[in-house]
């Protein structure tokens, strides 16, 4: 199954196979989206989709789930920016051991299985 395009008609795998040349002036243009603080209009629109639910009746609105597609070159630049957030937090010392939203190697698995850790624990403090 091939992937659906944004907005911007890019599909994600034409991204990685971009020319140096093309990714110097990305570079440009991220550094004067933060140097200006303007966000391209553009970039905050999605192309919506509606995907049928499996086992749903496709007569019903309800068995559909929304997908927002956005363009690739926003989320490429989304992507890198969440990066250095994260590392910046991280070298500060920012971000609590227990925060695993958007954190590579951290998953809702982990999280679970340290709560159930710490409940165990607990509960063998009051026997």
């Amino acid at each position: 199954m091939s992937k659906t395009r944004g907005p911007d008609d890019i599909p994600n795998r034409d991204l990685r196979h971009t020319p140096l040349s093309a990714i110097s002036l990305l570079v440009v243009l991220f550094t004067e989206i933060l140097r200006t603080q303007y966000f391209p209009a553009a970039w905050k629109h999605s192309r919506l989709l509606s995907i049928l639910k499996p086992g749903k009746d496709q007569a019903l609105p309800l068995s559909y789930r929304p997908i927002s597609l956005l363009d690739t070159i926003d989320k490429l630049f989304e992507k890198i920016q969440l990066s250095k957030i994260l590392c910046e937090m991280s070298r500060r010392g920012l971000l609590l051991d227990e925060q695993f939203g958007f954190r590579p190697k951290n998953s809702t698995a982990l999280q679970l299985a340290r709560i159930v850790l710490r409940v165990s624990r607990n509960l063998a403090r009051e026997d």
